[in-house]
């Protein structure tokens, strides 16, 4: 098993946080998870 580097957290202001993350995955997949709303349970 391979482990994936951790998230990077940098303060860019007094109220604003950017969270870096790498994935091993096709852009387009990492897209869609972010942009595309999942099923609830039914």
């Amino acid at each position: 098993m391979t482990t994936m580097p951790k998230a990077e957290v940098s303060l860019s202001g007094d109220s604003e946080v950017e969270v870096t993350r790498q994935f091993r995955a096709p852009r387009e997949l990492v897209y869609q998870a972010y942009t595309r709303p999942t099923p609830g349970p039914s």
